[in-house]
């Protein structure tokens, strides 16, 4: 079917019974703009409105479609017209179905793809615990794919000093399998896939959840139950969106990065520096800086390849109860995000400051 032709033909035909586009609207009761646009060659008329305006015009529907009145020359071409537009309809379908198929092969390739690559590829873990014996402040776990780094936190008994700690995992027979054993108030390890030098990646998520420390405070010695809050994991495609923000300090934020990658000296083998507001880690493996507040009640997690920015607070249980994404939009994932936006800065302006100082 020529688009200009049909409509060439409807304002010949609206013209020759001296009709406007307004009346011949009215007596469709449609808008004018319709008319408009098919004398324009920019849209066919509505099926339903075939019969209406072909009665209005003194024509039948193959000659509206063809574009002119039935002659003895073209007669045999309009009788074709109706399976001309059957044929056009089906390729048409054919077409549709094409498009629809690639696409959904197209969709299940990236999905498989981001399930297997992405998908709880980047997992972090908080730990805060206290009881009338013993605090731990500021542990974290992030895990990723091939990598883990643990750091129980600052061990504060209330009374007494802590003599010696013991971190080992339970199996599912209740057999201990020891990770480490030190003469300290923190342990923190790394261990990476293929190495296995202190937990089996391929049983990663059940060991996580059977940790135990065992704290021997001068002649006590107790064993709790290490419990990890989850603070991020990558394991949603879509999260709720605030709006786009922009901020001064993250306007800076390669120059703070490159500050970090140069001024952070690290050992042992991360960095680890304490204010009397926050506390800094700095983990070069994975190029992550990770903020706490002294009081255990905010964190920020930083991933200095994607440029992503974790933003959590705790109640006084040290459960999460408001949790932000930020890599140039906000991606809320608990509680009311939109008022502790400001963390963002307060971030990247402590971070500044901090680099400045060393």
């Amino acid at each position: 079917m020529n688009l200009d032709k049909i409509g060439n033909f409807i304002r010949e035909l609206r013209k020759d019974k001296n009709m406007t586009q307004e009346e011949l609207a009215n007596k469709l009761h449609i808008g004018r703009e319709a008319i408009s646009k098919w004398e324009n060659g920019k849209s066919l008329p509505d099926v339903s409105l075939f019969l209406e305006l072909c009665k209005e015009l003194n024509i039948t529907t193959n000659e509206l479609l063809y574009g002119e009145r039935q002659t003895s020359n073209n007669k045999k071409e309009i009788a074709k017209l109706p399976v001309q537009i059957y044929k056009e309809k089906a390729k048409l379908k054919v077409q549709l179905f094409r498009i629809t198929c690639t696409s959904i092969i197209i969709l299940i390739i990236f999905l498989s793809y981001y399930f297997i690559t992405t998908y709880n590829s980047i997992k972090i873990y908080s730990l805060n615990y206290e009881d009338n014996k013993i605090k731990i402040e500021n542990g974290i776990i992030i895990k990723t794919n091939d990598h883990l780094y643990f750091d129980t936190g600052l061990i504060i008994p209330l009374k007494g000093e802590v003599m010696n700690l013991k971190l080992f995992y339970q199996d599912k027979d209740g057999k201990e399998h020891l990770i480490q054993s030190l003469d300290d108030n923190r342990i923190i390890f790394e261990d990476f896939k293929g190495y296995n030098a202190y937990i089996e990646f391929e049983n990663i998520e059940y060991i996580l959840k059977n940790f135990y420390l065992e704290i021997q405070i001068e002649q006590e010695t107790i064993t709790i139950p290490l419990k990890f809050n989850s603070i991020f994991s990558n394991s949603h495609l879509f999260s709720k969106t605030i709006e786009s923000i922009t901020t001064t300090n993250f306007k800076n934020q390669t120059k703070v990065n490159k500050q970090i990658k140069e001024k952070f000296i690290y050992k042992d083998p991360n960095y680890v520096y304490q204010d009397d507001n926050y506390n800094y880690l700095y983990i070069p493996d994975v190029e992550v800086i990770y903020v706490s507040s002294n009081n255990s009640e905010k964190e920020w997690y930083y991933n200095l390849n994607n440029k992503t920015l974790i933003f959590t607070l705790y109640n006084e249980d040290y459960k999460p109860i408001v949790s932000f994404d930020f890599n140039n939009k906000i991606s809320c994932n608990i509680g009311d995000c939109e008022q502790y936006l400001n963390e963002i800065d307060i971030f990247f302006q402590n971070l500044s400051n901090l680099l400045k100082k060393k």
